[in-house]
């Protein structure tokens, strides 16, 4: 995890996006230990300006003793956005190792 994290957050420095701002769209609790919500994510690029489309994500939190984990994350995102060439590029290196 920590690896994709890396190659994430260089794919932002590369794009000279500073920040990310997540709105929840809905969220609601499957159980007591289960949370299911939807947001929306923009990049922002030195810190004011607003910076490509916003992209939707969809991601189940599950409580593990006393912490919330992701469980399942899916994002709706375009070809050059920097989470899928992050996956994208995850992947091929996976594949080739």
């Amino acid at each position: 995890m920590r690896a994709i994290c890396t190659m994430f957050i260089d794919n932002l420095k590369a794009k000279r996006l500073t920040h990310m701002v997540r709105r929840c769209i809905e969220a609601m609790f499957n159980d007591d230990d289960t949370i299911c919500a939807a947001y929306e994510t923009r990049y922002i690029r030195d810190g004011h300006q607003l910076a490509e489309d916003p992209y939707t994500g969809f991601v189940i939190l599950r409580r593990d003793h006393d912490r919330w984990k992701i469980s399942n994350m899916q994002f709706a995102v375009d070809n050059d956005s920097p989470v899928e060439v992050t996956l994208r590029d995850w992947a091929r290196v996976k594949v080739n190792n």
